[in-house]
């Protein structure tokens, strides 16, 4: 690929006027850094079009742009998406066996975190009703009350963690 990227004319040869100056060798450097990162682009892009087993051209999906930022600046890139080429077996989404799942929870949602439900049962239900005055009656009554909520916790969802392959998921401690 050739592709003029600068045109310097100069009238003799003084101090002044010898070699680049900073303003031009920054444009240089901007011309060149495009201009290569267009071709690397281009000829990244072209390989993906063909299927990588049969080699028949793939559809174009759609496309986004990726931003990269380099020494030389931000560049914002193509990034096309391709349809599954019939060859090959489109890849489906499988169920969350021997998997964890996530769950966002609203930014503040007590009755949906089990957290709040936990702080709740030795806090308010346990800790509060028993009026501790030492911190080893504090630390008492509050490991007390951690080891009954896990019993029953356990016992709530012991045949969720009968059917869960992972059999470590429950095992009675918090």
């Amino acid at each position: 690929m050739v592709r003029e990227v600068l045109a310097l004319d100069r009238d003799g040869v003084a101090p002044d006027t010898l070699g680049l100056r900073l303003a031009e060798a920054k444009d240089l450097l901007v011309a060149v850094q495009d201009t290569m990162v267009a071709h690397q682009v281009s000829t990244a892009v072209a390989a993906q079009i063909a299927c990588p087993r049969c080699g028949r051209a793939r559809r174009h999906k759609d496309q986004h742009t990726i931003v990269v930022r380099s020494l030389f600046g931000t560049l914002r890139l193509p990034s096309p998406r391709w349809w599954h080429c019939p060859c090959t077996a489109a890849p489906t989404r499988t169920g969350t066996e021997g998997r964890r799942e996530l769950f966002f929870l609203p930014p503040y949602s007590p009755a949906l975190n089990p957290d709040e439900w936990v702080n709740k049962n030795v806090k308010h239900d346990r800790v509060a009703k028993a009026v501790p005055l030492t911190r080893d009656e504090l630390k008492a009554v509050a490991v007390e009350a951690l080891e009954d909520y896990a019993k029953s916790s356990l016992k709530k969802y012991r045949p969720i963690a009968a059917r869960n392959e992972d059999k470590k998921v429950f095992n009675g401690l918090l």
